[in-house]
């Protein structure tokens, strides 16, 4: 019964998950590099209501702003999966201009690995992975994935 009821989360979780309409890849690069200044405002005042209608942006976190990091906004999209197969995909903000600085795991900018346009990370001792992709100065695009 157990069983049945995983699978059966697991199957509901793909279906809805397809049928949501996320963004891809393409629409948040175009989203971010036609709203670059309107982005800047907000995170400049902290103030996100003038993305409270984007059909692009899901979620938005302002992280504390740190010594080490500086500033740094979060802007997730999207995601799929369930449980330890779940992927999210975004972009962010760096004020310090860190393609490592959103990935969810403790890593340094050197662990990232050239592919495509962007740079991966993968976990060595599970299946974590973490693609990043810069889309112009402070703003990066992101996949993650447990």
């Amino acid at each position: 019964m157990d069983l049945f009821i995983l699978i059966f989360m697991m199957i509901f979780t793909f279906i809805t998950d397809s049928f949501r309409g996320f963004p891809d890849k393409t629409d948040i690069i175009s989203y971010v590099s036609q709203n670059k200044e309107m982005l800047m405002d907000c995170i400049n005042n902290q103030d996100y209501t003038k993305l409270n209608e984007s059909k692009t942006i899901e979620d938005i976190t302002d992280y504390d702003d740190t010594e080490e990091d500086g500033k740094l906004v979060g802007f997730e999209c999207g995601y799929s999966g369930f449980a330890s197969e779940s992927s999210y995909w975004g972009f962010f903000y760096s004020e310090k201009d860190a393609p490592d600085a959103l990935c969810s795991t403790p890593i340094e900018e050197s662990e990232l690995s050239p592919d495509d346009d962007g740079y991966l990370w993968e976990d060595s001792y599970g299946d974590n992975t973490y693609y990043v992709e810069k889309i112009c100065d402070h703003f990066y695009y992101y996949e993650e994935s447990y």
